[in-house]
Formats: C-alpha cells, structure tokens, sequence
C-alpha cells in the first residue's frame, strides 16, 4: 500500500538493467565481447570470470576453480549458462539432492549453497569493480542530465531504480561530484565499518535505488547469511560504504542479492524500504525511462512491481533496449488502463537516447 508520507514529485525515473551498464561501461569493438572493462551481460558473465582466471593462484583464482568443482548438474557446464540460470540451477540440484538423496556419492563432500552464493557474490564484485566506463565524456553527459552538476542536491526531482550491482555511475557521483552516500544510496550507510551504527539526518528519497545491493557496500558475513537464508533476518543490518574487496574467507562481505529462486529481500529491514520507495517512485513519476531491462520471468518481486502499481499523472514511458520485443512484453505486465493513455517511445540503443534527450 503507498504511503502518502513517502511519495516524492519525480520528474523523470529511470530504470536500469544489465544492458544500461553495458553501453555505459567501456567497449572496445576491436576485441572479443569478453573485454575486461566492460559490464558483463547475464547471459556472458560466467563465461568472463573464466576467460579471466588470474595466473597467480589467489583467492579469485581459487574462487573460480570453486564454483566450477561445486557444480551439480551433469547435464550442462556451468561456464556455458547466464549467471542467473546457473546460479538458480546450483541452488535447486543441491536443495533436491540433499533433501532426497544426501547419500548419493558426492552430494555430502560439495559446498552448501550459502558458501557456494558467497565465492560467486565476492567474484562478481571482484569483476565490477575492473569495469570502467565507456568514453567517460559520455557517461558524464548522461549523469549531468540526471543530476546537474551546479545544482543544489535538494533540487534534483529525478531519481533512478537500477537492478544492477556495478558503480559506473555511482562513482562519479561519489568522488566527482561530491554527493554524500547517504543522499545517494540511503541514510543509513555509514563512511567505514566504525561507524556503522551513526544514523545523519532522515533523508527519505535517496538519488540511486539499488533493489539488489551494490559492490561497494558491506556487511559481517554472519548478518549476510542470515539475509540470504532467510534466518532472522528481519533485524537492521550495519552497512557500511568500501571499495576494498577480500576474499570470502573474511569476516566482511558484499552486500549483493545474487539472482537467488527466492529474494529475501523484503525481510531485510533496509531492502525493504528500498523497494517501497521504488514503488513510490514508480506511482508518482512523471516519465519513466526504462534502459536496457528485459523483465525477466524469474525476477517475479520486480515483475509484481510494475504489475501492481499505477499511476495517472505519468505523461510518457520510454524503453531503450536493443532488443524491440522488450516493448511488447512490458505493454503485457503494466496495468492495460494506464497502458491505453500513455505515450510510449522506443529507442534501439542507449547512444540513441542519450543523443537525442540528452
């Protein structure tokens, strides 16, 4: 249900997906698909922790070898399937053996799935945060049309819902530009682990809306295992800003949601208003501009959002994405009464919409 005390007047609301951070991240058209410096896709992005297994034998290394002899299905290659298929099928094969077959020869000597979830959430961070951005004058243009940079943070009537874990956009916003974390991402996140527990001033409409975490956020491993389980996790989590990434082994952790069968987003206090303000985002904005998200059908927490909420005042939706079907499949989540009255505008590409609306 909205609540009338949250609602914020956003002028434009953008809505990012996986392919946003690719056409934002660098790309060299010289190379493979595989180059380092760009956001990965789902469908590719185990594939490029492999072809970029480091030569010493670290963590990463280790880490990757990990997710590899851990796999369960004798069906199919892990390095072959997108993250979330592969990360969904381990998850499902491990709960099923384990329930009905724990004697199976093999079952008994591979990792649970929350160790298993915790090598694979530290080397997607690990892998993020290489990415940089693609022709930074670019980026840069998109995000002064967001949030100009000579502008008082209080004037700012856009906001952003992203999917995405990476912080091609947030950094410059962080080191850049100068705006504090907690006006960013939300008021609670603390500057370092010592000062977890200092909450600033209540600040109701963060700039950036991560639903599923962000790779330079942390928290104890023992409260991320309580989130990802399920178990007791409706207490506050101490999270804290970190660009420093260790290995699973440590006592800290990134705070990222990997596209597990069943969130348990909603139980966690600060996930929770996360997506409550997104609802109100979505309710009260003006123009949505959706880039590069595909809705998928496993994703049901973000498929029930757009299903439920409706809006009068929205005036326009936008949908970039390479792939024009995309249009057709939101046009059959949305609620077909709003459908029928707003403007629906369509570019192929991100360079396309920047180009011309920015």
């Amino acid at each position: 249900m909205r609540n009338k005390n949250n609602r914020k007047e956003v002028e434009t609301l953008y809505i990012l997906g996986a392919g946003a951070s690719y056409a934002l991240s660098y790309r060299d058209s010289k190379k493979s698909i595989l180059n380092r410096n760009t956001t990965p896709l789902d469908c590719n992005f185990i594939k490029c922790l492999k072809e970029t297994i480091p030569k010493k034998n670290n963590w990463i290394k280790k880490s990757t070898n990990f997710i590899s002899n851990n796999w369960l299905d004798n069906n199919s290659e892990i390095y072959n399937l997108g993250l979330e298929k592969a990360i969904i099928t381990r998850i499902d094969d491990y709960n099923h053996l384990n329930s009905f077959h724990k004697s199976k020869k093999g079952v008994s000597t591979k990792a649970e799935n929350l160790r298993y979830i915790s090598h694979m959430s530290h080397l997607i961070c690990n892998y993020l945060k290489g990415c940089k951005p693609n022709q930074k004058k670019l980026v840069i243009k998109f995000i002064n049309h967001l949030f100009p940079k000579n502008t008082q943070h209080k004037e700012y009537n856009n906001r952003v819902i992203t999917f995405n874990y990476d912080t091609i956009i947030d950094d410059i916003l962080i080191y850049e530009y100068k705006i504090p974390k907690k006006i960013i991402y939300f008021d609670g996140i603390a500057d370092n682990k010592e000062d977890g527990r200092i909450r600033s001033k209540k600040f109701l409409h963060p700039f950036i809306l991560k639903l599923h975490g962000s790779i330079n956020w942390r928290c104890l491993k023992e409260d991320f295992d309580k989130l990802i389980s399920s178990n007791d996790s409706s207490k506050k989590i101490n999270i804290w800003h970190s660009d420093n990434i260790y290995s699973p082994d440590h006592d800290h952790t990134p705070v990222i949601i990997p596209p597990i069968p069943h969130k348990p987003i909603t139980k966690s206090t600060i996930f929770k208003f996360l997506w409550e303000r997104a609802y109100e985002y979505l309710s009260d904005a003006k123009r949505i501009v959706i880039v590069g998200y595909s809705f998928p059908e496993t994703d049901n927490m973000a498929r029930q959002m757009f299903k439920q909420f409706n809006n009068d005042k929205i005036e326009e939706i936008t949908i970039v994405d390479t792939d024009p079907t995309v249009v057709a499949k939101f046009k059959e989540i949305i609620n077909p009464s709003m459908a029928s009255k707003i403007r629906l505008i369509y570019y192929p590409s991100f360079e396309h919409y920047i180009a011309s609306e920015c």
